[in-house]
């Protein structure tokens, strides 16, 4: 468990920004209980529309150096949301169909 405390002249004593830090850490809200898993982590992988690269890479079983030459080959589907890179895992499940 993670607990961070401020340093100060009395001792155990947690500052309002150590302990808003602490939440985030653990992902608690504001009220106590903890976040409700997003609709991506409760769904099977197959069914799922996209996912991060880094979930491509684990799934191909792949660095992310040959996931992104596949990118750049259009071997696999990419969409671009702001920063944020979501690939494609139909494509994935094509490309390891031996189709792509």
């Amino acid at each position: 468990m993670l607990r961070l405390l401020a340093r100060s002249t009395e001792p155990n004593v947690e500052t309002a920004t150590t302990k808003v830090a602490f939440d985030v850490a653990t992902r608690m809200n504001i009220k106590g209980g903890t976040d409700k898993p997003t609709p991506n982590q409760t769904l099977p992988f197959r069914e799922r529309l996209g996912c991060s690269p880094r979930e491509a890479c684990v799934a191909l079983g792949v660095g992310r150096t040959f996931l992104y030459q596949l990118i750049a080959e259009r071997r696999v589907e990419v969409t671009k949301l702001g920063r944020r890179t979501i690939v494609s895992i139909p494509s994935l499940l094509k490309l390891l169909d031996g189709q792509a």
